[in-house]
């Protein structure tokens, strides 16, 4: 079933505001991704890709594409380059043998997992300046924001 076009402008217009309100904090405040391509030899969107491939199992180079908002030409060489790192696999379907799939090997996983550690303590070092409550209000946000665009 179709939903109808959401009409409360007011709403919409304080979405839009917000949004370009909160994007300078993500650079600013969070952490920075710079640093974990120099720790890790990782962009973000790599890091995107294997932390995808944990949840989903396996995806196509199109599914990843499309599920990132990345045309598929320029995941091609970010797949490559984690499959020559070992992180990923790339596999053809049992089934569809024009089909290529690409797997989380691992390796990824424990780079994966040392990223997320990475990144926990970035974050625990510039969450201090928060109460308890204004961070678990962020995770919230953010586990919201995930879901609600997630869809």
């Amino acid at each position: 079933m179709a939903r109808k076009p959401y009409d409360d402008d007011q709403l919409i217009k304080a979405l839009a505001e917000n949004m370009l309100l909160v994007l300078p904090y993500f650079r600013k405040k969070t952490f920075h991704m710079d640093s974990v391509k120099e720790r890790f030899g990782l962009s973000l969107s790599q890091v995107q890709i294997i932390a995808m491939l944990e949840q989903i199992g396996k995806m196509s180079v199109s599914s990843i594409s499309e599920r990132m908002g990345i045309a598929k030409p320029n995941v091609t060489p970010l797949v490559e380059s984690l499959s020559k790192s070992g992180y990923v696999l790339r596999r053809r379907d049992e089934s569809d043998h024009r089909a290529v799939n690409v797997y989380v090997t691992p390796s990824g996983k424990e780079v994966l997992e040392s990223v997320r550690e990475y990144l926990a303590g970035e974050v625990s070092d510039w969450s201090k300046e928060f109460s308890r409550q204004e961070v678990k209000t962020l995770s919230e946000s953010f586990a919201g924001i995930a879901k609600v665009l997630g869809k």
